[in-house]
């Protein structure tokens, strides 16, 4: 029923390209359970990497794994309390000792000489060998409207003191003589969020600052007076007012810049700024840029980045959108203010610039955009466009920058189409994950990468050696090597369009690289139903152990985990090609972690009863039978790993089909009837078919589960009448 050749080169990239960027794929995580978030480095090029770790209790705390500058690990530390412990920044101090800042709900966080024990936003700081908490401190934040008082970002000076930004409700705890120790309060009914900007010792024992950033005034929408707007599902409500820091940075004086967007109409900005006007309504946000003097006394300079700005001779003015943001921002070797964030089509993109036609599809309104300010907030120093958004409710902006040793500007994010970037000719197309260094000057593109989803595109460092680190949702580090070459650039389930942390045995896994395979790609031929170990002078070894091999081209192997795995608790991937040895990463592996065949959607690659394809003009009447594929369903001894199946056995473990009525008042899943589960016949050994009854309410949603380990997929089904 299923086509063999389907699964043999699943989703097959096979596109060859010249290289620009070597990168060595890590994956220091050993728990396929966490989520990695962020990534920070110290002055030897030792990397920290900072997960959010579900515990058994139901906690999820932070987990820190410190790596050697090859990706090597070192330590590892685990901290936080009975709630939800979220680090949204991190950074190292001069002696390599991490600081970690976020929100927690745990009424038991721990604190170490603390000098506040009030505010779910935290601070701690781990000594450089992650032995110890050296101080842990909450931040006397309040509030938890609209914004969730939190710390958002964190940064350290020369001398170690800790500088951090976030948000917070009237009541934080100033100090006298900062630049804004009083909340600004609204002159009516309405909800205000404030952002923060403090500094704390070295040591952890003493504020040195601490002040609010913030602003009280704002044009309605509407124009009512008091202000109100509508608000579902018949009533009308009074204004929201939030300023929000998203990004921050010190320089060597020790002057802190500072980004975020806004929809006050007077937080703190200076008469010569590039903007002093953010044009911004109480419903429509602007951005903002700002630098403090050091000990945050007095205002350097502050600018917005204006909604429907005039233009001005430099660069154009940067026009604003309802949702206009600055997500990460870095500064080069001049002060500069290198910035990335989201904005509508107005944005001042010269007809010169390194993409200037506005990229967003399908009429979205929004795209990144990367632009450097310089060094006294006043002039534009370039701006170009820098992917389109993705669909709403989450647009995609460049998710970080780094600026390197020689003011080259670095870049990872995920965009909605890979077409819309600026990519040098022939860049293989692995996926809409990127990274990509710019000119100092933002005019061109001197390397650019794409990746799977979860091999980048959570943040990027770059190291005084000049090499490049990103990190990946999976836990996947991609380290530079700066010369180039071959690259092994993530390891997913073949089903899959995200890279994972983890295998199972007899799983079909996809290798995504550079150059790791032949430039002709070549499809398996099983002879006498046994599948390859060598496709085209390239194998893929487990521990050595030569993996069944269903694909090979330059871009892409597809190939089946050994059942030798499933007596180990991690497993060494390498790939052997023409050219030499390409070093992969050590796995955790798993029992099981089923993955449905589907279409990028998530709608599973289905057969329907009467043998015809699901979709959306042919979906299965409820009653009747479907058929799907899956991988990752655990060992099978009954065949071996390179055989084509033959018989039907049944899967070495448990297979359930679970759905959910809708109709039913806090409803539970239903395990739904299934006639068969095991091997699919004439597929290759680790192709699971599973033929289950479609319940009466139809139903889009279904979870497969098997062993512990369950995913979920989308069908095209039909109700039965008055179900």
């Amino acid at each position: 029923m299923i086509l063999r050749a389907w699964i043999l080169a699943w989703a097959a990239v096979g596109l060859q390209a010249s290289v620009p960027q070597s990168f060595s794929l890590v994956v220091p995580g050993r728990n396929p359970a966490d989520t990695a978030r962020l990534l920070t480095s110290d002055a030897s090029g030792n990397l920290f990497v900072v997960y959010s770790s579900p515990t058994p209790a139901s906690a999820v705390n932070i987990h820190v794994i410190k790596t050697g500058p090859a990706g090597n690990t070192l330590a590892s530390f685990d901290f936080g309390g009975s709630g939800t412990d979220t680090p949204y920044a991190a950074t190292t101090d001069p002696q390599g000792n991490l600081i970690v800042a976020g929100l927690s709900t745990s009424p038991d966080f721990p604190l170490t000489a603390a000098i506040r024990t009030s505010g779910p936003a935290f601070a701690t700081k781990l000594d450089s060998q992650l032995t110890k908490i050296l101080f842990s401190t909450r931040l006397g934040t309040v509030g938890g409207g609209p914004v969730m008082a939190a710390a958002s970002g964190v940064a350290t000076d020369s001398a170690g003191n800790i500088y951090i930004i976030g948000s917070t409700g009237a009541g934080f705890p100033t100090t006298a003589g900062s630049l804004e120790p009083q909340a600004p309060v609204l002159a009516q009914a309405g909800t205000i969020e404030h952002g923060f900007v403090m500094e704390l010792s070295a040591a952890g024992d003493r504020v040195v600052f601490a002040s609010y950033y913030s602003g009280a005034d704002f044009v309605c929408a509407s124009g009512n007076t008091p202000c109100m707007y509508f608000q579902p599902p018949a009533n009308s409500s009074p204004p929201i007012i939030y300023t929000t820091p998203t990004a921050i940075a010190v320089d060597r004086s020790g002057a802190i810049t500072i980004a975020g967007t806004t929809n006050s109409s007077n937080v703190p900005v200076t008469s010569s700024a590039y903007a002093t006007q953010c044009n911004c309504t109480n419903l429509n946000l602007a951005s903002f840029l700002a630098r403090i003097a050091p000990g945050g006394a007095s205002l350097i300079w502050g600018t917005y980045l204006p909604i429907n700005a005039p233009p001005v001779v430099y660069a154009g003015s940067i026009l604003g959108a309802p949702l206009d943001t600055v997500a990460s921002l870095a500064l080069d070797s001049a002060g500069d203010v290198v910035f990335t964030g989201l904005a509508a089509s107005g944005f001042p993109v010269p007809s010169g610039a390194l993409q200037s036609t506005f990229p967003a599809t399908g009429g979205f309104p929004y795209a990144g955009y990367v632009a450097k300010l310089d060094a006294t907030g006043s002039k534009l120093l370039f701006s170009t466009w820098f992917g389109n958004g993705n669909t709403p409710p989450v647009p995609e902006a460049p998710a970080s920058v780094s600026v390197d040793s020689s003011n080259n500007i670095w870049l990872t994010g995920t965009v909605g189409s890979a077409s819309s970037l600026p990519l040098p000719a022939g860049t293989p197309l692995l996926g809409n994950t990127y990274i990509a260094g710019l000119s100092a000057d933002g005019s061109s593109a001197i390397s650019m990468t794409l990746v799977p989803a979860g091999s980048a595109g959570t943040t990027i460092q770059t190291s005084a050696a000049g090499t490049v680190t990103t990190l990946g949702s999976s836990g996947s580090l991609l380290i530079s090597s700066g010369a180039a070459g071959p690259s092994l650039l993530g390891v997913a389930p073949s089903p899959a369009f995200t890279t994972g942390n983890s295998v199972a045995p007899r799983e079909l896994i996809t290798l995504y690289g550079i150059a790791i395979g032949p430039s002709a790609p070549i499809t398996a031929q099983a002879t006498a139903g046994t599948l390859p170990n060598t496709l085209g002078g390239v194998q893929v070894l487990f521990d050595g152990i030569p993996a069944a091999l269903l694909y090979a081209g330059p871009t892409q192997i597809n190939a089946i985990v050994p059942m030798a795995t499933a007596t180990r608790l991690t497993t060494s991937i390498s790939v052997v090609t023409p050219t030499g040895k390409i070093t992969g990463p050590a796995l955790p592996v798993v029992q099981t972690q089923p993955a449905v065949f589907s279409s990028a959607n998530g709608f599973a690659v289905a057969v329907n009863q009467d043998g015809t394809m699901n979709g959306f003009s042919n979906p299965a009447p409820a009653g009747t039978v479907v058929a799907i594929w899956l991988t990752g369903g655990g060992a099978n001894e009954l065949t071996a790993d390179n055989q084509i199946n033959t018989t039907l056995s049944g899967n070495p473990y448990s297979v359930s089909i679970l759905s959910t009525n809708p109709r039913i008042p806090l409803p539970e899943p239903t395990s739904l009837e299934i006639l068969y589960a095991g091997d699919a016949p004439q597929a290759a050994s680790g192709v699971i078919q599973v033929n289950f009854l479609i319940p009466p309410w139809g139903g889009e949603t279904y979870e497969v589960q098997i062993g512990n380990a369950t995913t979920t997929f989308n069908l095209w089904t039909l109700a039965a009448p008055g179900a």
